[in-house]
Formats: C-alpha cells, sequence, structure tokens
C-alpha cells in the first residue's frame, strides 16, 4: 500500500498492530486539537460542534472509511510534506456474542505533519471496549455468526 501511494505522491506509513496493542503517535498531526472538555462533553451542542471539527479535520478529508470496509484514500487532499498514518489490526480470535464480546478488527488513520517515526508498540487500553448493544448492535453478533 506504501509502494502504491508513493506513486501517486502521497508518503504513507501503513502498520500492522497485534490485538491490544496500538502504534505511538510520533508525528505531529495535521489535525486541530479539540480540547479534552469537549471530546467527553455530553452537551448535545459541544458534542455536535466536536463532530463538525473531526468531519471537517484534514484527516477526515484525506479518507473515508465506509460500509463493508471500504477504505477509500483522497490525494488531493493529502499536501506535500503530510504523511497518511494508517493503522490495521486484525484479532485471530473471530469468536463472538453476548457472552464473549470482542472486537474483530480496527482501523485508523490520521495525517501527519511532517515524516512519522519507527513502529513503537504501546497497549491499547480501549481494544475490547466496543460499546453499548443497543447503540451499536453490530457490535454483538449472535452466537456462531
Amino acid at each position: 500500500m506504501e509502494r502504491d501511494l508513493a506513486v501517486l505522491g502521497v508518503e504513507a506509513k501503513v502498520r500492522y498492530t497485534p490485538p491490544g496493542k496500538m502504534c505511538s503517535r510520533d508525528f505531529t498531526s495535521a489535525d486541530p486539537k479539540i480540547p479534552w472538555e469537549e471530546l467527553i462533553s455530553t452537551d448535545p451542542k459541544v458534542k455536535a460542534a466536536v463532530q463538525r471539527k473531526k468531519d471537517n479535520s484534514p484527516s477526515a478529508q484525506a479518507f473515508d472509511l465506509e460500509q463493508g470496509g471500504v477504505i477509500r484514500i483522497f490525494p488531493n487532499h493529502i499536501e506535500r510534506g503530510q504523511t497518511a498514518v494508517m493503522e490495521f489490526t486484525e484479532n485471530s480470535d473471530q469468536t463472538s456474542g453476548p457472552e464473549k464480546p470482542r472486537t474483530l478488527w480496527s482501523f485508523s488513520f490520521q495525517l501527519a505533519n511532517g515524516p512519522v517515526g519507527e513502529r513503537v508498540l504501546t497497549d491499547h487500553s480501549g481494544w475490547n471496549d466496543i460499546g453499548d448493544p443497543e447503540k451499536t448492535p453490530e457490535a454483538f453478533p449472535p452466537p456462531g455468526s
């Protein structure tokens, strides 16, 4: 993937990580910083403003994760000197269900201003936090599915 994107003029770092791990954030994000207080706010107006900031961020303009796991990258939204950082994690234990919820895979994308260092794995404390079954029923498939 890195070579394919390089042909399009996009510098990329693609990282594959094991379940429960993530790469250290060893780069400067191209996205604006959102204060922690805003990120955890329950105020609907603040939550809507945070979502607008995320939706209009450089990273959100440069990629789209569609239903079915299709990832679209838009090179025209990646500036010279920026690096596309993508992290893929797949869980080899594909069993899941209400009595054993688990994350099957994850993907993250972020634009970095400048170069990105070598991969350093750290613990991903939220790896198995798959949310509320009422709000994200797709995260809780029936046993055997």
